[in-house]
């Protein structure tokens, strides 16, 4: 068993055990660089589906939200090995998605990398399994479930469902279709976004009115 540090923006740092059968084989990641002179690092939310194949969980979808909750990416990605499980009910992926028009994984890398730089924020829900899943390796991140923490600590986690209902009085992850990772990922933007403007210092209907003014303008 191993110890890792961590810290989450704004946080103190952790420690992260890993045990023998959590270590990652760390063949094929790429890591965002450093920014080049000038211009803007920003803000991304991110989030990312997974298929089952015979090589165990593979990416299957991606996308990339804005802080203005609006989608820069979002594309299907051909697994790199024979999917035995598209996990329909939670991804919302069919075998109709997946066609060999779709990126590979590598491609998604490199696609990332043209706009997310090592001081990119990424914001997501539990991140460290889309950021693996897409083999890609980066440290400046805001994660919800980690900014808005269960009442016991770890190792609980609120949901992201849950989250969105409880700050944004909006409900997501209900269609029988399975999980969208565009709702997904607006939500977890739309949640950082309201911690940052309301934090503990408003009411709750003072914060939601706000939301809902924003979202008006941003729509």
């Amino acid at each position: 068993m191993r110890t890792a540090l961590f810290r989450p923006i704004g946080g103190e740092f952790r420690h992260l055990v890993l045990h023998v059968h959590d270590e990652i084989n760390l063949d094929g990641f790429v890591s965002s660089q450093p920014r080049e002179a000038g211009g803007c690092p920003g803000v991304y939310s991110l989030d990312c589906e997974m298929c089952y194949t015979t090589h165990g969980l593979e990416l299957s979808r991606v996308t990339v939200v804005n802080s203005g909750l609006q989608a820069v990416y979002d594309t299907f990605v051909k697994p790199e090995n024979d999917v035995v499980d598209f996990n329909t009910r939670f991804s919302g992926i069919s075998e109709k998605d997946l066609t060999e028009a779709c990126p590979s994984i590598r491609e998604v890398q490199q696609t990332l990398l043209r706009f997310v730089w090592a001081d990119t924020i990424l914001v997501g829900h539990g991140l460290e399994t889309s950021l693996c899943a897409l083999k890609f390796v980066h440290g400046t991140v805001v994660d919800t479930s980690v900014v808005f923490p269960h009442r016991l600590g770890p190792p609980h986690k609120l949901t992201l469902n849950n989250l969105t209902a409880d700050h944004l009085s909006r409900i997501i992850q209900d269609s029988v279709c399975g999980h969208d990772t565009a709702d997904d990922a607006a939500a977890c933007m739309e949640l950082v976004l309201w911690k940052v403007n309301c934090g503990q210092s408003r009411s709750a209907d003072d914060c939601v009115a706000l939301h809902n003014n924003q979202s008006a303008v941003t729509n």
